[in-house]
């Protein structure tokens, strides 16, 4: 069954200083990775994989970055911590190639046994769920003592399907969602086929998850932090988009540069910046980072 998570983790401001790693897999790739050593506990933190997603199929760039908070809180906590970008992602040189993930893994891996670490986990995030498990099923050289899998959209991803490949992983493996359909679903489907499964950890949704929205004109996604009321201001200025990028109006019918499009045929409401964030929202539905 589930168990409910109920100690909080603050995130550091900024985590502690890390190394610089240049890890070269066994088919000459170069991958990047941030390093803490700490004691006998080595983790391997694995981001998603680049892809088009949300409503619109926006195509979204993942790397270590990140995942800097939580490798963070790990380090912090005394662990040896290696945050992998994956070949293609980040600062690794390159293609985005799934199937070459598994030297990607068999290289963090042996770089961590090189360093003398025999108790090695991997830390598995959104849709590389299915891929690191298919990857632990078929490369038994990869031995780890834990896997933790979190967050993942789905068990399936480009052919790799996690139901498939957990009844052959023998580490212990802990499954992590958020309260949200589609993750307790694919959660759900990964637990029933484990065969070694450590526990099943729900996070409740909460007010400052935040969330992610699409402006029509620059096809920018931002995700924004939802904050007390308290440290917001309202002005009457336009929102502004990221420096570079066009300016960020929205509406339904059509998207007009440089000027305030009409929303429903009435006119724009002024739009709200939070002086603690320095996000803008707008009821039109453009949300940016001022």
């Amino acid at each position: 069954g589930w168990k409910t998570a109920s100690r909080r983790v603050t995130l550091p401001d900024e985590p502690p200083a890390w190394e610089v790693v240049t890890i070269t897999t066994e088919d000459g790739v170069d991958l990047h990775g941030k390093y803490w050593p700490g004691d006998d506990v080595a983790a391997v933190i694995l981001h998603g994989f680049d892809g088009p997603q949300g409503p619109y199929g926006e195509l979204v760039s993942h790397s270590s970055d990140e995942l800097l908070s939580l490798s963070g809180v790990l380090a912090e906590a005394g662990h040896t911590v290696l945050s992998l970008d994956w070949r293609g992602h980040g600062q690794s040189a390159g293609n985005r190639d799934l199937e070459g993930a598994a030297s990607d893994l068999q290289a963090a891996h042996g770089f961590l046994r090189g360093e003398g670490y025999g108790n090695v986990c991997a830390l598995a995030f959104f849709n590389s769920v299915p891929v690191v498990a298919d990857l632990l099923a078929h490369h038994p050289d990869v031995a780890l003592a834990g896997l933790g899998l979190a967050w993942a959209p789905a068990a399936q991803e480009k052919g790799f399907d996690a139901t498939l490949s957990l009844p052959d992983v023998d580490a212990a493996v802990l499954i992590v969602a958020v309260d949200e359909p589609k993750q307790v679903h694919a959660a759900q489907m990964m637990s029933d086929k484990a065969a070694n499964l450590y526990e099943m950890t729900l996070l409740p949704k909460t007010q400052s998850a935040g969330r992610c929205r699409r402006c029509a004109v620059c096809r920018h996604y931002t995700w924004t932090v939802r904050s007390s009321p308290a440290a917001c201001s309202t002005s009457s200025s336009p929102c502004e988009s990221r420096p570079g990028r066009l300016p960020a109006f929205f509406s339904p019918r059509n998207s007009v540069r440089g000027t305030i499009p009409a929303w429903n045929g009435q006119s724009r409401s002024p739009s709200t910046r939070c002086t603690a964030t320095g996000i803008t929202t707008s009821p039109s539905g453009c949300w940016s980072r001022a």
